[in-house]
Parts: C-alpha cells; sequence; structure tokens
C-alpha cells in the first residue's frame, strides 16, 4: 500500500541517459593538449555534450507526459468538457514543444561536428584520430539535418510546411528524417537513427579523450 505522504514514481516510456562528464578533470587534464585551439575545442565539446544529453532529456520527458496522458484517459475515462479548439492547442503546444528542443538538440550536434574536427585537425595525434574516426559520420550527417532545419526558409519557399519529421521508440531510438539538398540544388531524402545509443556513443568518446589525456574515469 502507498503511503499518503509517497509520490507515485511517474511512469517511464523512454529511457533517460546519465550526465556523467566530470568537468573538473577536463580542467585538470586539458594541459596534455598541444593547442590553445585544441584546449577550446575540448571545452566545447563537454559543452554541447552536456546540451546533447539534457536536450534527449527533455524531449523523452514531453513525449512521457504525453503517453501518461494517452494511458490515463484509455484507463479511466473522465469526461472532457473543453472546446475541441481547445484539445487542439493543447497537443499543437506539446508537439512544437518537441520541435524546438529537437532543434537545440541538432544543434549540439552540429557543434560537437565542429568541436571534434578542430580538436582532431589542431592536435594531430594520432590517438584522438582513433577517437574522432568511429563518430566522424553520425557527426556529419546530424550536421547536415540540422542544416535542413536551420535554412527553413529555403524549405518554406519551395514546399510549404511539408517534409521532414521524427519517430521515437521505446528503446531510445530517435529517427530524423529530413531533405539534404546538394550544391546543385537537388533533394534528397534522408534518414538518420540520433537516438539514445548514439549520444550515449559522443558520451563516451568524450570520456576517451579525457582517459587518453591521463584522467581516471570510472566505467
Amino acid at each position: 500500500m502507498t503511503s499518503p505522504n509517497t509520490a507515485a514514481v511517474p511512469k517511464e516510456y523512454f529511457p533517460r541517459i546519465r550526465l556523467d562528464l566530470f568537468p573538473g578533470l577536463r580542467v585538470q587534464v586539458s594541459g596534455g593538449l598541444r593547442t590553445s585551439a585544441g584546449k577550446a575545442a575540448l571545452y566545447g565539446i563537454e559543452f554541447y555534450t552536456t546540451g546533447l544529453i539534457l536536450q534527449w532529456r527533455r524531449i523523452v520527458e514531453t513525449a512521457d507526459q504525453t503517453f501518461r496522458e494517452m494511458e490515463e484517459a484509455a484507463h479511466v475515462p473522465t469526461p472532457d468538457h473543453r472546446p475541441p479548439f481547445i484539445k487542439e492547442i493543447e497537443g499543437s503546444r506539446r508537439r512544437d514543444l518537441v520541435e524546438l528542443d529537437l532543434h537545440f538538440f541538432l544543434i549540439c550536434w552540429d557543434k560537437l561536428d565542429k568541436c571534434w574536427s578542430l580538436l582532431n585537425h589542431e592536435e594531430a595525434n594520432l590517438e584522438i584520430t582513433k577517437i574522432y574516426a568511429p563518430i566522424k559520420t553520425a557527426l556529419y550527417s546530424a550536421a547536415r539535418a540540422r542544416d535542413y532545419l536551420e535554412h527553413l526558409d529555403r524549405r518554406y519557399k519551395k514546399s510549404g510546411l511539408s517534409g521532414g519529421g521524427h519517430a521515437m521508440g521505446s528503446d531510445g531510438s530517435l529517427s530524423f528524417i529530413y531533405q539534404d539538398v546538394s550544391n546543385k540544388d537537388k533533394t534528397y531524402d534522408r534518414q538518420i537513427d540520433l537516438g539514445k545509443a548514439q549520444v550515449e556513443k559522443m558520451r563516451e568518446a568524450y570520456k576517451s579523450a579525457l582517459r587518453l589525456l591521463g584522467a581516471t574515469i570510472p566505467p
């Protein structure tokens, strides 16, 4: 029996991600980098990996709230006397919140693409390249997806509000669908998974960089 003073834990439909980036360790070990640009890039990697995880949390919390309300309505139907346009506005607001959070989520991916590329270039360290290589393609693709959202004026002019979208899975997947425009103005439909597994790869790559510089980090 639940104690009256004990609040029920809200059900979670989508998995969370731990935020364990050890900012103090970066300060301690960044002296192992050769260049000031490399040190700045490492800070940027920490900053935007943190942003990536926080945005993931915001996205799944909004999705969880939506699913909880749907499940409650299915099991305990209650009269809803709100005018239809109010229901539509609330549903639209929830979708808008997710879209806004997705936009900054993609911005974080784009900045990580730039910061990892800068760190790899400035330090010219084979071990850093080994960390960067497995995540390079995902970072580039995510940056292209960000570009799709960023230049919405061109998209609106060409196709209005159509095109693009996203789909989430309870396994932590997050597929982002976008249109990639070539230099010759040809449009290609693209899809990339930027879900929990991919975000955790970014976190682990950052931790690998810290270990490379001498930090002792628990698994």
